[in-house]
């Protein structure tokens, strides 16, 4: 374990042997999927995955990676975690035949869906309702900082960064977190996180497994149907957080997530301006999402996430033909950095609220399609503040361009 301050050392630099056209880390890392690589250098990310500290760096001939842990293990793991077996490059071939995947999304090569580990995946996702990326890369890097141990220090210019590693399930059953998430910011997402994790342990102590393992155990089952039933069952856990944690870590890559955003893609670009219904009900969602498996086949939803990438704003100039890595958006700004401030927690997300927080980023879309009215939901009681109401100081915060602002046109929130 190393004392504060202390920089976790690292192996040399090794190529990972993987295209551009197969991976790029600037677009797949950055879009949604996972909250926890911290822009750590120049086309470089680190995170604390499988015990122990992983940087990667890219390239516009390959991927390299150091680790502090054994290279060809974390070789593996990396190997695993971007699904390197699935042929990107053909997949793409094969979507490109739909003129519109074509013409929005047909340069943005090298977007792949992680294969994460199923705890980080539900607890990540529990947090991203009525939320924005930057805030829920604060919440989630929260949890860590808050929760899970210390694996290592990294140095970003002239400051360290701890890093540390997901909390165990069991960690977040005990009776402390939902009080201290609250305090952190959290508000009702607090008592979901703490609820789903003792159904879980209360779950396996009856049928002795082991808690930590249920989640990855749920690859196993025989069918998506009997996953997504599974996943239902855990608070905080609708169908579109389901279909997420089915497709981004439970091998079924043909589930499409649908949210308001994916609606107005389906009716802009994919002729279901007839849509029985402008509610996004449980039949109009299973119409969006079965014209999106007709269209794409079985990696319908990688093939969902390229398109969904695609309409976000800081990925449209890699929208041009030919655009190197260089070109690429900037990575986002560490929000893992563990600076406690006077009177807070470390890691809270103080002076932040889902208004001021609302996203922007999908405010100016070509043509868009009217947004769906979706059906009010009772909010769950909810005791505490959504936002820490600690100074505005932040300890965790997004980078500049996801800082909270309004637009004049509209203002979305990113629910993924």
């Amino acid at each position: 374990m190393n004392t504060m301050g202390a920089i976790t050392r690292l192996s040399p630099w090794l190529r990972l042997g993987v295209s551009a056209a197969e991976l790029r880390a600037d677009t797949t890392l950055n879009c949604g999927q996972s909250f926890r690589w911290v822009a750590s250098g120049e086309h470089e990310w680190s995170a604390a995955l499988w015990g122990c500290l992983v940087s990667i760096k890219q390239t516009d001939s390959d991927i390299y990676f150091r680790t502090s842990g054994d290279p060809e293990e974390t070789r593996d793991c990396l190997n695993d975690y971007f699904q390197l077996k699935v042929k990107l490059a053909d997949l793409y071939d094969a979507w490109r035949t739909d003129v519109n995947f074509k013409k929005k999304a047909g340069n943005l090569a090298g977007i792949r869906i992680l294969r994460q580990d199923p705890i980080e995946n539900v607890f990540s996702f529990i947090c991203t309702s009525n939320n924005n990326i930057g805030r829920i890369t604060s919440m989630v890097n929260a949890l860590c900082s808050n929760f899970g141990p210390k694996i290592g220090t990294i140095e970003k210019e002239d400051r360290t960064i701890e890093l540390h590693a997901f909390p165990s399930v069991k960690r977040l059953s005990e009776t402390d977190v939902e009080a201290k998430l609250r305090v952190l910011g959290f508000g009702y997402r607090a008592k979901y996180i703490h609820q789903t994790a003792a159904m879980i342990v209360r779950k396996c102590e009856s049928e002795a497994l082991d808690p930590e393992q249920y989640l990855v155990g749920l690859r196993n089952l025989a069918s998506k149907e009997e996953k997504r039933e599974e996943l239902l069952k855990l608070s905080g856990v609708g169908p579109k957080v389901a279909d997420c944690i089915l497709l981004m870590s439970l091998d079924c890559p043909d589930s499409i997530p649908v949210d308001t955003h994916v609606y107005q893609i389906a009716v802009r670009d994919y002729g279901l301006k007839t849509l029985k219904s402008k509610t996004l009900t449980p039949a109009t969602y299973e119409q969006i999402s079965n014209t999106f498996k007709l269209v794409f086949g079985p990696y319908a939803g990688w093939a969902h996430s390229v398109l969904f990438t695609a309409d976000l704003r800081q990925f449209r100039d890699r929208l041009a033909p030919g655009k190197p890595v260089s070109g690429g958006p900037s990575p986002r700004e560490d929000t893992q950095a563990t600076e406690t401030k006077p009177d807070s927690l470390p890691g809270s997300i103080a002076g932040s609220t889902l208004d001021d927080a609302a996203d922007t980023t999908r405010s100016e879309q070509a043509s868009p399609a009217p947004s769906p009215r979706l059906r009010k939901r009772k909010s769950p009681p909810d005791t505490g503040n959504d936002s820490a109401s600690t100074p505005s100081t932040r300890s965790n915060s997004p980078e500049p361009s996801a800082q909270p602002r309004r637009s004049k046109r509209s203002s979305r929130r990113i629910d993924r």
